[in-house]
């Protein structure tokens, strides 16, 4: 492993936080100032991991602000969820099962003290090129745990280096959720940290992507399509980090991958994937079929199970859903008061999603325009609805006898 090797234990000791020697302990993490190298310190510790209590001690005798050891630490954390699943109080002996899971994890933590990374990430060129940066950000999702890897992928010249700076891990809900949307969930969190990074890195960053392997997902975020609410909601909060581009990679080659299955402190040493992302990530070249046209809509979309039950998303709902209208357009003999209601109820509509309003009087000129247009596209749907679809498509289409009137 290039990126991260074995510290001897003499190497490690340190005594109460204090600067020995060229090493010295910061805040999650020690520091090597001789080689200026960074290593996660060891953790506390356990004889016995019987209890709840036990456990979440050993859990949180292991933190790295940055993240890198948060495949291990997932573990922990899945088997804290079921011992609260099962109702087990903090003091309460765990089953047989549990125990020996628990003990095996910690044992495996005092192996990550043997992990350290260099303090600079990037490269440098000798004829003084400018490097470029690019953020690249995986993520994957299990009916566990999901979560995201962020790398730096840094061209100085001929010189090229990828380094793991951020990662994060997450649990799954406890609702039984479908793997579609917790796929969902991971670049919901992938996003979040697009933009914390792009407020902490001092230096611009020329691309950014995400990368999952969910074509759902994908579909959802890149696709124009209604969607559910639930998804719809998610997807404003994607939506809200600017150029960012979203691409799909297998399986194999995600290092998000091994935050959602999770690893014991030896095999995440040794795992090359998880500290220096894919081979191909080196070479800057992505071929096409990375990037998917998920624009389009009916049976170019993947099928995810994610249909209409639940109702469509905010943004089509203030005028009508799929079926029932939200105002009934028959019960007003007057357009221009059909517009000023539908406008009353859009705003109600943003209220209950806590966004603001210009006013909160009289209504805006763009309220009342936003209004006029959602009743109009309404009923270009319900009557032209054939006409619509085959334009998106692209195809040929007969022209609407009412079109000709």
């Amino acid at each position: 492993m290039s990126q991260s090797s074995v510290i001897s234990e003499k190497e490690m000791e340190t005594e109460n936080d204090q600067v020995k020697g060229n090493r010295t302990k910061v805040p999650g993490m020690g520091w090597d100032t001789e080689d200026d190298v960074i290593w996660v310190p060891p953790p506390r510790a356990f004889h016995e991991i019987e209890t709840k209590r036990q456990l979440l001690q050993c859990i949180s005798s292991v933190f790295h602000p940055m993240g890198v050891v948060s495949p291990v630490t997932v573990k922990a954390k899945i088997i804290m969820q079921e011992l609260w699943k099962r109702k087990f109080g903090w003091d309460d002996i765990s089953p047989d099962d549990v125990r020996k899971e628990c003990q095996k994890l910690c044992d495996s933590l005092l192996s990550l003290n043997g992990i350290k990374l260099p303090r600079f990430v990037g490269t440098r060129s000798d004829d003084g090129s400018t490097p470029k940066y690019e953020l690249h950000v995986f993520t994957d999702a299990s009916a566990h745990a999901y979560g995201a890897a962020a790398y730096l992928l840094t061209t100085c010249g001929d010189n090229v280096s990828v380094d793991l700076i951020f990662s994060k891990s997450c649990i799954a809900p406890t609702k039984p959720t479908s793997i579609p949307r917790l796929e969902l969930f991971a670049v919901v969190l992938g996003t979040k940290m697009v933009k914390f990074l792009r407020e902490q890195v001092p230096f611009e960053l020329n691309k950014t992507h995400i990368w999952t392997d969910s074509k759902c997902a994908l579909a959802w975020v890149t696709g124009n399509q209604q969607r559910p609410q639930f998804i719809a909601r998610r997807i404003r909060t994607i939506d809200v980090v600017n150029n960012v581009m979203y691409g799909h990679v297998s399986g194999k080659e995600n290092p998000a991958d091994i935050i959602s299955r999770g690893a014991n402190g030896t095999s995440l040493q040794q795992n090359n994937l998880w500290w220096e992302g894919p081979t191909w990530l080196k070479s800057g070249s992505y071929p096409e079929s990375m990037f998917p046209a998920m624009q389009a809509t009916g049976s170019e979309m993947p099928i995810c199970e994610e249909n209409a039950d639940e109702g469509p998303s905010p943004e089509s709902a203030f005028v009508s859903n799929e079926h029932n209208e939200v105002v009934n357009c028959e019960e007003f003999f007057s357009f221009c008061k059909l517009v000023r209601v539908n406008a009353w109820v859009q705003r109600f509509i943003r209220k209950l999603k806590h966004e603001k309003s210009e006013s909160e009087t009289n209504l805006t000129a763009e309220e009342i325009g936003m209004s006029r247009v959602a009743i109009i596209r309404y009923h270009q749907a319900q009557h032209f609805g054939n006409e619509i679809k085959a334009i998106e498509q692209g195809k040929r289409h007969q022209v609407s006898f009412l079109i000709m009137v």
